[in-house]
Order: structure tokens, then sequence, then C-alpha cells
């Protein structure tokens, strides 16, 4: 059912989309997708309405919910289209190819692979936007069990990345590198994947245990607790 569109003035739509814009990036997601969803209603500009849709559907993605997420990305991405502005563009062919990932569909890893080639044929390709998708395409690897393509993937992503990650980005690649290391009988590199993650508290502490002990080696905390800066 069409919505009934109220407008609102350029300024008060800036305010109102930056809010929503700053919960996601911090993570705020149920915070993002009840404000978000309350401002959606509104008429904003076609570039404004993107991006307030594309940070409720992407919070969707982030709690695991990609019903509404993908309905979202995909009323996101038509705004951008009209706006012209192919970064964002590129950016919800990433959140499309995590919809895939969620639900478990074989076209996850050509999903992400398309868009990977979306962002590298940019003008001025945003760095932040390629690791993204770098991250999504080795997360789709290891859901098909490709374990060595997540390994190249996830290290490339790894050695371009440095603070491009936020630390949940960081929790996702030493998991999943971690994990394939692991699922490939290389343990040593397991281990470095783990003790990197650790170190730096972005590793998930469950995933963490858990891999450390399918290899016989002892808690986690042990190495963080010596790690740890005085």
């Amino acid at each position: 059912m069409a919505r009934t569109l109220h407008p609102r003035s350029g300024s008060t739509a800036l305010l109102d989309v930056g809010k929503v814009e700053a919960m996601y990036r911090e993570g705020r997601y149920e915070e993002a997708i009840a404000v978000g969803e309350s401002l959606l209603p509104n008429d904003y500009p076609s570039a404004g309405c993107g991006l307030l849709c594309y940070c409720v559907g992407m919070s969707y993605l982030q709690l695991a919910r990609p019903q509404r997420g993908k309905e979202l990305l995909a009323e996101a991405r038509a705004h951008f289209e009209a706006a012209g502005d192919r970064a964002k563009i590129v950016d919800c062919m990433c959140g499309e190819s995590s919809v895939a990932l969620l639900e478990q569909r074989a076209d996850a890893v050509p999903l992400a692979e398309k868009a990977l080639a979306a962002c590298r044929a940019l003008r001025e390709i945003p760095d932040a936007l390629e690791m993204r998708i770098l991250g999504t395409l080795g997360a789709a690897h290891i859901a098909a069990g490709e374990w060595a393509e997540a390994i190249s993937v996830l290290n490339d992503a790894r050695r371009q990345a440095g603070s491009l990650f936020d630390m949940r980005q960081q929790a996702k690649l030493f998991t999943n590198l971690a994990v394939a290391y692991e699922e490939l009988g290389q343990p040593d590199q397991a281990v470095m994947a783990l003790l990197s993650g650790v170190s730096s508290y972005h590793l998930s502490t469950r995933m963490a245990r858990r891999v450390f002990h399918r290899l016989g080696l002892p808690s986690p905390s042990s190495f963080s607790k010596c790690m740890r800066p005085s």
C-alpha cells in the first residue's frame, strides 16, 4: 500500500536522516529502526529518503531480519538511482548480497562479486565501501564452504582495511578467518587470526572459545590477559 507522504523542509530532513544514520553507524540498530520507521511517511528529497531507507534496511539486516530489510534496500536503491548516486547504489548491492547470505541463498557469492566489480568500476573507489564488500564476499565464501577463497578475500580485506573497519566488522573478519583456517586444517593460522582479534578486543568471545577448544588450546582469556596493556 502506498504511503501517505508529509512534506519536510530541507534542513529538517537533514537532521532527521542524520540522527538515524548516526544510530546505524553506532550499532544502535533497534533505535535506528524505531526512529527510521516513524520517519518514513515523510516526504524527503530522493537522496535523503534513499539514505533513510538504507540505514533502516541495513539495521534490519544487522539484526538478522532480512524480509523488511530487503524491501527497504530495494526502495533505497531506487532513490539512489534517481539521484544518480553510483557509490550508494553499490552500497545497496552489497546489502543485497547480505540479504542472500542471511536467507542462505546460493547467489550470495555472485551478488557480492558483482558488487565488488561495480565498486572497482567507480571513478573514485571509496576504500571503506570496498572493504565492506570484501568482508561480505568473504562471509559468503564461508557459508558456501569455499575456505581457500574466503581466506584470500578476507586477508585482502585485512591488509587494506586498517582503521576503516569498526569493531563489529573487525570481529566478523577475524572470526571468519579463524573458521576458514580451521576448516582447512591450518591450526597455526587459525590461532594467529584469533590472537589478532583477541589482542585488540575485536573477536567474539564465544567464537574464540569455540575455535580454541576445537584446537585443544587454553582459554583465549589467558592470551588476552597477557596482551592487555598495563
